[in-house]
């Protein structure tokens, strides 16, 4: 229990953190959009902090490229910009799966070569293949996806600092 609540309040903090740095540059990044709202600037916002809006966003880029000066485009992008600031502001955390996901390399750390069945496949590989996913969904962002990904990635390292430390101080701890 001890494990679980240690590295929930852990994969809480570090992913605290990382929303904390990635709401500071994006907010840096909109408001340097506002003080000169180009079509190439918000080409660059969009691309960065709402990849996953990009195809939709795509015809209204065009067309503030073709009409750079269009008070109407200016306006539509800047409010598109703002818009992207506060739906990201406002997404709620709301979960225990980082401290899942250590509990999944706990396990795989200390039981690695236990088999799930029917598919044999060894505990060691789960968690890669699960720690995987999570990077990759980290990367490669897709639209309507509202899972903390970096928080898996923090709960499974939060759970191998931890049993690294415990394995330290008791290396009969398993």
């Amino acid at each position: 229990m001890i494990y679980y609540i240690v590295c929930g309040v852990g994969a809480g903090l570090l992913y605290s953190g990382y929303v904390y740095f990635e709401m500071y540059s994006l907010k840096q990044a909109v408001n340097a959009f506002i003080a000169d709202p180009t079509a190439q600037g918000f080409n660059s916002l969009i691309r960065k902090y709402a990849a996953a809006e990009y195809v939709r966003l795509s015809p209204l880029i065009e067309e503030f490229e073709v009409y750079p000066t269009n008070t109407q485009y200016i306006n539509k992008c800047v409010e598109l910009a703002k818009q992207l600031y506060n739906v990201k502001a406002n997404t709620p955390m709301v979960g225990a799966s980082g401290a899942l996901y250590a509990v999944l390399l706990g396990v795989g750390f200390l039981f690695p070569t236990i088999e799930l069945h029917p598919i044999p496949l060894k505990m060691v590989y789960l968690v890669m293949i699960y720690g995987a996913m999570a990077v990759y969904g980290m990367i490669q962002q897709q639209r309507g996806d509202n899972v903390a990904h970096f928080a898996h990635l923090s709960g499974m390292l939060v759970g191998f600092m931890l049993l690294k430390i415990w394995k330290e101080r008791r290396p009969n701890y398993y």
